[in-house]
């Protein structure tokens, strides 16, 4: 059972990504905070725009913020055997999240609680509409179905970050484990192993790819105009590839948004990818394509307030594959072709 939880857990936090004291209910989130806001930053000219900056999150104690993340997912997925079927995504996830800066450590490694506020969910596929808002208390079926996004609202959490965004740990993520059996209904029937396995499901899958947005990781030294530098990433698979890749990041200008400084950073990612293109499995034979990937985006850095102000990456990647297997009307062949394009925002609010 716990596999069949765990599969289900990562797979709906990326298509769709406790027990405490009693509290009041949480007040409903308007649509208008969820709304994201798509255009570049209005900015203007700094004086020393060839000046020289050290990029670090500057925390103090006491200190709160407000983001809104949106991600915006245009997927299409088309299996050709004898007819086509085609499966259209179209999907929008934005979360409201707060941050309270509760300790800082002599090395300047800040303690903070984050609490998402409300999840707000719309998705069509192919025609059949979706829509869930996690601060408005769910019916019988979007518990089950949405019981992820429902576990992580208001259930705090604590991440320990470095001043140059390094994450070093995550906890209290037992509260979300717990909530999200009470939901499902099988909080009696889960070993400890197995909530374990879902902690670290929940933490590796959901909560530390949302915290990384915000806390991206930055360069050790100073930076000027045209600086570079690369944040290695975990490899990931692919299908039948393993996908190294790396964050690449470039100063395109200094500017200035009010009083404060903003460094305009632009962002890609470099791949490599390794693998057979060729796979035989329960007699059915595979030849893949090598996904296409293609990344860019832009992040505003404020230099004055250490923290990101905005951000927007574009992620596309297409991939494909055809089969063949025996069967007693001959040979059988398909094709399958994916086409992904996912869009996220980050916006201090």
């Amino acid at each position: 059972m716990i596999n069949k939880l765990l599969a289900f857990t990562v797979l709906f936090l990326f298509i769709a990504i406790g027990c405490g004291d009693k509290k009041d209910e949480p007040a409903e989130t308007t649509a208008e905070v969820h709304q994201f806001d798509s255009t570049d930053l209005k900015l203007e000219k700094i004086d020393d725009e060839n000046g020289i900056y050290d990029l670090e999150y500057k925390f103090e104690k006491g200190d709160k913020f407000t983001y809104r993340f949106s991600s915006i997912t245009n997927n299409e997925q088309a299996i050709s055997t004898d007819t086509t079927l085609v499966t259209k995504l179209q999907q929008t996830i934005s979360y409201i999240i707060d941050m309270d800066v509760n300790e800082i450590d002599e090395n300047g490694v800040a303690d903070i609680v984050i609490k998402i506020k409300s999840i707000k969910i719309d998705a069509d596929v192919n025609g059949q509409k979706y829509y869930v808002k996690t601060d408005v208390a769910p019916d019988s079926s979007q518990k089950l179905q949405y019981a992820e996004h429902y576990a992580i609202t208001e259930s705090p959490f604590i991440v320990r970050v470095d001043k140059k965004g390094n994450l070093i740990e995550f906890s209290r993520i037992d509260r979300i484990v717990n909530k999200f059996l009470e939901l499902r209904e099988i909080a009696d029937s889960v070993t400890a192993d197995e909530k374990g396995m879902l902690r670290n499901s929940f933490t590796q899958s959901a909560i530390k790819p949302l915290t990384q947005q915000i806390f991206r990781v930055l360069p050790t030294e100073p930076v000027a105009k045209d600086s570079s530098w690369s944040i290695p990433q975990q490899p990931i698979t692919l299908m039948v590839y393993q996908v190294q890749y790396e964050n690449i990041y470039k100063v395109s200008e200094f500017e200035k948004l009010g009083d404060d400084r903003i460094a305009v950073l632009s962002a890609g990612v470099k791949s490599k990818i390794t693998g057979d293109d060729k796979a035989t499995e329960s007699g059915v034979t595979y030849n893949f394509t090598k996904p296409k990937t293609i990344a860019d985006g832009k992040i505003y850095f404020n230099i004055d307030k250490g923290v990101i102000q905005k951000s927007k990456t574009t992620t596309n990647i297409n991939f494909s594959f055809s089969m063949e297997a025996m069967s007693p009307q001959g040979l059988q062949k398909g094709l399958r072709q994916d086409k992904n394009v996912n869009t996220n925002i980050l916006e201090l609010l």
